[in-house]
Parts: C-alpha cells; sequence; structure tokens
C-alpha cells in the first residue's frame, strides 16, 4: 500500500499524525473483511495539510464536507482514500489508545476495538440506509472479540443515539 507509506512518511516528517480506520483496521483487529478504498482518520486542524498532500500525489478531490473528503486516485495501481475529521482532542485520545497494525511495507496506529465500536457507532448515529447494514455487521463483529463490557457498550450505544443497536445486538446474543 504505496500510498499510506508515502503519507505516513510524510507526516512523520512534519510530525503530523494519522490513524487507519474502516475496514482495513477492522482486518488489524482481528475481523477480516474485505474494502475497496483507505479510510484515514485526522484531526481537523491538519486537514490541509493531508488534503494537500494527497493532492500533490495526484489525487483528485471529489467530495468534500465539513468531517470528511473523498479522493480518487490518478493511477488505478493505487487505492481510494477517505479521510475522516475529528476534533483535535478526540483525535489525541484515539491516539493515545491506538493499537499497532502492519500494513506490509509500513507500521500506523488504528483505534483501538472500544474506538472502532464508537466510531461506527458514530456513523450509525446519521442513519444512513446504505451504510445501516455493513456498519452494524462491523460492530457485531468487533463485539465477538470481547473487549467491551455489555455496560459499556449500551452507555456507548445510548450516547450515540443507538440504544436500538443494543437491544438487536443483545437479542441476538452477541453482548
Amino acid at each position: 500500500m504505496k500510498v499510506l507509506a508515502t503519507l505516513v512518511e510524510h507526516g512523520e516528517r512534519n510530525g503530523v499524525k494519522l490513524l487507519v480506520i474502516g475496514g482495513h483496521a477492522l482486518n488489524v483487529l482481528g475481523y477480516r473483511r474485505q474494502t475497496g478504498d483507505l479510510d484515514l482518520l485526522v484531526s481537523k486542524t491538519d486537514r490541509s495539510f493531508w488534503s494537500d498532500a494527497l493532492l500533490r500525489l495526484k489525487y483528485k478531490s471529489f467530495q468534500s464536507h465539513e468531517v470528511f473528503e473523498r479522493f480518487e486516485p490518478g493511477t488505478i495501481a493505487e487505492w481510494p482514500v477517505d479521510l475522516m475529521f475529528v476534533d483535535s482532542t478526540i483525535f489525541k485520545q484515539l491516539c493515545s489508545e491506538a493499537v499497532l497494525g502492519d500494513f506490509g511495507t509500513v507500521i500506523v496506529g488504528v483505534p483501538s476495538v472500544r474506538h472502532m465500536i464508537a466510531l461506527k457507532l458514530h456513523a450509525l448515529k446519521q442513519r444512513q440506509s446504505h451504510r445501516e447494514e455493513k456498519d452494524l455487521s462491523d460492530v457485531r463483529e468487533l463485539l465477538k472479540l470481547n473487549v467491551v463490557e455489555s455496560d459499556e457498550f449500551r452507555q456507548l450505544c445510548e450516547k450515540y443515539d443507538r440504544l436500538d443497536v443494543f437491544t438487536k445486538l443483545a437479542n441476538e446474543k452477541n453482548i
């Protein structure tokens, strides 16, 4: 994954961090699932740093929003990249509990299982029907790793206004 190695190297030279999220992070955490892009989490304060880096690598921005920006590669040999932006305080918290993932050519942080569940619940809070089943399936599989207690999961579901997710998964005996 050349683009990831290049971005990590660029970030390290400039003292700017990123975390891998999405399908690649799930794979590192022990839940194998296919993915078609590279999802990166960065601080909102570093948005222009990472966007500019991708543009210099011949990526093209095709969708931009306050909390994300999506890029397509200039060559078929690279992954599409999605940048997700979070408050710097939240980013530091996620980094503090991150685990290291081996991506072949580079070692990069990924959020802990607990934080990945919280990120997935945040996505589910948006109630986007096209993402609902995939994100729910990701939460279901992350819970099987037995890292998060039932009470803590319930609190996360309440925080992200998805108590229905807790109820559904409790009924399936996943928690």
